[in-house]
This record gives structure tokens, sequence and C-alpha cells, in this order.
């Protein structure tokens, strides 16, 4: 009866050390789980999100082998992204992909977006040997996917037989739902940040082609100097001022590039969206200029810039309602008449009148 006792408590002190290690397995996942959802918040490369899960899955569970596949843009091939593994690195290093729905578990799953579970890789049609991974027994292939959106494969591989539980199974699955809604949302955030650079640089085309053409009109004054005294009209700036505006910040200019100056001179870009549209230079008359007399003469000189494009973004409103009125005017004067030489006359006349000092015809037929 003792030795029965006995054996009956080691056994059950075997179930509880093993029911206590399936606990401890799953709690490291949840953990896992937790950090990887973390870390979607505040990593912004999905490169970088990839290779931060890959070294966890590593760390924390040491599997033979683990790897993150991403679907290519056609949804043909399975693409390794990130693997920690020496073998993986080398995969890496070939671009190692799998036909969707042709090779392997990776590609099983990839083309179904049902995980695949392999307990015994001797005894499975579909598992690939791979030979930069001879000692794989298991292997576990689960979908990422969010919303029915199959985008990858997270595949783990164990050089044990029968390696992965039902428990396992769940939670792993549980896991990569995780990752996959962690993949989503830096994807997101990283289209958002390509669409916003792309509107930026469409904005900051816009604005120097939109100062160039403005800066071409007839009546277009560059600019204006002054001396103490006298306000003058300025056509252009001295060659040294040029490098103000190719390097888009402040320069200080010395004697060498004025003429008959006392002091060294600032000059000062006026930037709109990081173009600049011209340049704001002030002349001292001490032997150095002060740093925060710098950084005063830059502020001002960022709203400055801002001034300008409000008063041509106020010209070109004016222009285009000058345009509409003078359309609506010769449109209103040529309705008047009703029948066609009545509206030739009209016309002629009235474009005559509107643009002056031209000659207008208006012809019908060939």
């Amino acid at each position: 009866m003792a030795e029965g006792l006995q054996t009956l408590v080691q056994t059950l002190e075997k179930k509880v050390e093993n029911r206590t290690q399936d606990l401890q397995k799953q709690a490291n996942y949840l953990r896992f789980t937790a950090e990887i959802a973390r870390n979607a918040t505040d990593i912004r490369s999905l490169d970088e999100l990839l290779n931060q899960a890959g070294h966890l899955l590593m760390d924390r569970f040491g599997f033979y082998h683990t790897g993150i596949f991403l679907l290519d843009e056609n949804k043909e091939f399975a693409i390794l992204r990130a693997s920690p593994t020496q073998a993986g690195e080398e995969m890496l290093a070939r671009h190692h992909k799998l036909k969707v729905g042709q090779v392997g578990i990776v590609g099983f799953v990839a083309s179904s977006g049902i995980s695949r579970v392999v307990l015994d890789t001797k005894n499975d049609s579909i598992y690939f040997n791979n030979p930069l991974l001879p000692n794989t027994r298991s292997e576990i292939a689960l979908p990422l996917k969010v919303n029915n959106d199959l985008f990858g494969v997270l595949d783990v591989q164990s050089e044990t037989p029968d390696a992965f539980s039902q428990d396992d199974i769940g939670i792993l699955q549980i896991m990569a739902d995780q990752l996959a809604l962690a993949i989503q949302r830096v994807r997101l955030s990283q289209e958002q940040e390509d669409n916003l650079k792309k509107l930026e640089n469409s904005y900051q085309a816009f604005t120097a082609s939109s100062w160039k053409d403005f800066s071409h009109e007839l009546d277009f004054i560059k600019g204006y100097s002054y001396d103490g005294m006298h306000i003058s009209q300025i056509d252009s700036l001295p060659p040294g001022f040029q490098e103000t505006l190719k390097k888009g910040r402040s320069v200080v200019i010395q004697n060498e590039f004025t003429n008959n100056s006392k002091g060294p001179t600032l000059a000062t870009p006026l930037k709109l969206r990081d173009q600049v549209i011209g340049v704001l230079t002030i002349e001292f008359n001490s032997s150095d200029i002060p740093q925060e007399t710098t950084k005063l003469v830059e502020e001002i000189a960022g709203r400055l810039a801002v001034a300008l494009e409000n008063a041509r973004l106020y010209t070109e409103t004016q222009k285009v309602a000058d345009r509409e009125r003078t359309i609506s005017h010769v449109s209103a004067n040529i309705g008047k008449a009703v029948d066609v030489d009545s509206i030739l006359r009209s016309m002629v006349e009235e474009l005559g009148i509107t643009l002056k000092d031209v000659e207008v015809a208006v012809q019908i037929g060939k």
C-alpha cells in the first residue's frame, strides 16, 4: 500500500509539473502577444516589426526555426521577410520564397488560409524538406490575416516530434492573429506616411511652380532695399546671395561679397513648404552677428513668407474673380442677341472692348 501511495503521489507530482509547464508556456505565449501589440504602437517600420517578432519567438520559446512570410502583390509567392536563425539568414540572403499552393506547408497555408500542423514530418506528404533545416521533426504554419485578408504565414519548426499540443496550437493562432493586426497597423501607418510625403511633395512642387509663374508677370517687382533713409527697388541679388537660395538656410556673407560694407551680411531664405521663394538680407555695422539676432531674423522671414503667400493667393483669387466677371459680362451681352449675325457682331465688339488694343475676328465655316 505504501509503495502504491508513493507511486500515486509521484504520478500526481509529475502531472502537476507537466501542467505547470503547460501553463507557463501559455503564459509566455500571452506575454509575447502583449509585447507584439505594444511594439506595434511604437514601431513604424515593417521590417523592424517582423525582425523583432522573430527574435521574440526564438528568445521566449527556443524553437528550432521561425520564419515570417508575406505574400507578394499578386499573391503568387510567399516571401520570407524575417527569420532570426542562421538558416533563416541564409535564406533571406537568397531571397527565399515558396510558390503559393504548391510548395510545402507554408505554400498550403498561403493558399488555403487554414492552419497546418505536422507532428511528424517523416509522415507528411506536403512537408517541404529544406536542406538548410535538416533536423525539423514537427512544424506548424499559421495564416496571418485580418478580416479574411490573407497576407502572410507564420512558420514555426521544432526538432522534436509531437512538439505542439492542442493548447499550443490555439495560443499560437491567437499570437499569429495579434501579429497580423500589428503588421496591418504598421502597413497602414507606412501608407499614410507615404501619402503624406507625396502630398507634401506635390505642395512643394505647386508652391515652386506658382511663385515661378508669379515672378514672371510683367508688373512683378522682385524686391526693395532700405539704407536707413530711402527705399529703392531692386531687380536681382548679388552673386554671393545665391548660396542662400541653394542651401535653403541662413548664410553669413563677409565683406568681399558686398561693396562698401561695414560688417557681415546675414542672408536668410524666405521659405514655404521647404521651397525658397526669396531672400531677406541685413547688413550689420558690427563685426559679428549675435545668435539671438539671427533667430529673430529667421522668425521674421518665416512670417514674411507666409504673408507673401497669402498676398499671392489673394491676387490669384482676384484675377479669377475678374475673369469670371468678364466672361459673365460678355456672355450676358451676347445672350441678348437672337440671330446669328447679331451674335457674331456682339462677340467681336465685346471682346474688342474688354481686351483693348486688339483686333478680333470670328468666322463660321471653313
